[in-house]
């Protein structure tokens, strides 16, 4: 409940989503076409919003149910398939288990280009925020560690230049001639 200023009972302007019980079998995720993820099989009791996230494009919010700053996308859910388009991007969500009834139903979808999550590839997860930072108990996170730098080359196996290298008055030089100061590369030694 909220109070006012007063200590008066208040009225919570943002509407709560309401849950739905969806069940994804051997799922799979598509984004423009291309496979995802695959294999997915989540059984939520109480769904409010999907999370479809794909690096370089965004995070997408999907439910069954009205949210601030949704749209309206019709016949998005179809027995086995939540099917969202965002800008040039279409994500997919296909079931062998029927997701919705047999009739076709609207989801409403909001775009969040800021918001990916720290993977190299698309991620589904479900959660009850419909705002960043989502939570995510339904996606199994890929670590993605820090990018290590590889430890530096012991010295006898750092490259060696073929030839001298040359840095003021090369061309200048009568009789100079790169190739006359090429090291000749050495013969492998005959097999015993």
């Amino acid at each position: 409940m909220l109070y006012n200023k007063k200590g008066k009972r208040v009225k919570s302007k943002i509407k709560v989503a309401k849950s739905h019980p969806i069940s994804i079998v051997d799922g799979t995720m598509t984004v423009d076409g291309w496979t995802g993820k695959a294999r997915l099989n989540h059984d939520i009791p109480d769904l409010k919003f999907i999370y479809l996230s794909a690096p370089t494009i965004g995070t997408v919010i999907v439910s069954q149910s009205a949210f601030p700053g949704s749209l309206e996308q019709k016949d998005a859910f179809r027995e086995n398939t939540l099917s969202v388009k965002v800008g040039d991007h279409e994500f997919q969500l296909a079931s062998e288990k029927p997701l919705t009834g047999k009739k076709p139903e609207s989801a409403w979808v909001k775009f969040d280009p800021q918001y990916t999550e720290d993977s190299r590839y698309p991620v589904m997860g479900y959660g009850s925020t419909a705002g960043a930072p989502y939570e995510w108990p339904g996606a199994k996170r890929i670590e993605n560690k820090e990018a290590t730098v590889a430890p530096p080359l012991p010295t006898g196996m750092r490259p060696k230049l073929a030839t001298a290298v040359c840095i003021t008055n090369c061309g200048k030089v009568p009789g100079f001639s790169p190739a006359a100061q090429a090291v000749p590369a050495a013969e492998p030694s005959p097999a015993k």
